[in-house]
């Protein structure tokens, strides 16, 4: 009994600067920033779209201002480190659903706000995968990989699913004749451009050959 009363107290958790740094910053971004744009041009705000005017309009920019202002408090807040990392793994995938709802939902181009929350909450995501013990690796380099698949995912993966789908899926019927047509086109298998002043046959024949020769002068071969 006495020991126990002896005993020295538990130090309490340190707060985790970076994480609370990046929510202040992507619950700030996402409130001072416009939400949309009229077009491509980038630096082209649309009035009355900042976050701070349709934070108490739109439940869904509200879940993506709200959720930043928690991971911030998680970040600060005296719990155990795996415990913080969860809750701010819990929060970010919040954030990130509600920025990409209030996006879908309006219908235009993404704005500065938007593509704050995202680069926020996909980083927030990385940080809590690696303080809740999922990812064993660094915040940072945990949050280049979260990044890196959101890339490949919207790019790569995306684009590839939507030309897959449209291949086989012709006004709601699943068909295969697009793809059949495109394996019959003459054009299918063509190497040689009729378009273009040398022939790529020619080309590859030319690249083929000095490749070798560097080859064999380098007694590779």
């Amino acid at each position: 009994m006495v020991e126990v009363l002896l005993a020295p107290a538990r130090p309490a958790a340190r707060a985790h600067g970076t994480l609370a740094a990046w929510g202040a910053l992507t619950a700030l971004g996402a409130l001072a920033l416009p939400w949309a744009r009229p077009g491509r041009d980038l630096w082209v705000f649309v009035p009355q779209t900042a976050g701070v005017d349709l934070v108490a309009q739109d439940w869904r920019v509200a879940v993506a201002v709200a959720a930043g202002v928690l991971v911030a408090a998680a970040g600060v807040a005296p719990a155990p480190v795996a415990v913080r990392g969860r809750l701010a793994l819990a929060l970010a995938v919040l954030g990130l659903a509600g920025t990409i709802l209030a996006v879908a939902h309006r219908g235009a181009p993404m704005g500065p706000a938007a593509w704050a929350a995202v680069l926020g909450y996909l980083t927030m995501a990385g940080i809590g995968l690696s303080l809740g013990g999922y990812l064993h690796a660094d915040p940072v380099i945990a949050a280049g990989m979260v990044w890196a698949a959101a890339f490949v995912a919207t790019f790569i993966v995306y684009p590839l699913v939507a030309v897959l789908q449209a291949s086989v899926v012709v006004r709601g019927r699943l068909t295969l004749d697009v793809v059949r047509e495109t394996v019959r086109s003459p054009i299918f298998l063509m190497i040689n451009n009729p378009a273009t002043p040398v022939p790529e046959g020619l080309l590859a024949a030319a690249a083929g050959a000095a490749c070798a020769a560097a080859a064999l002068a380098a007694g590779l071969i």
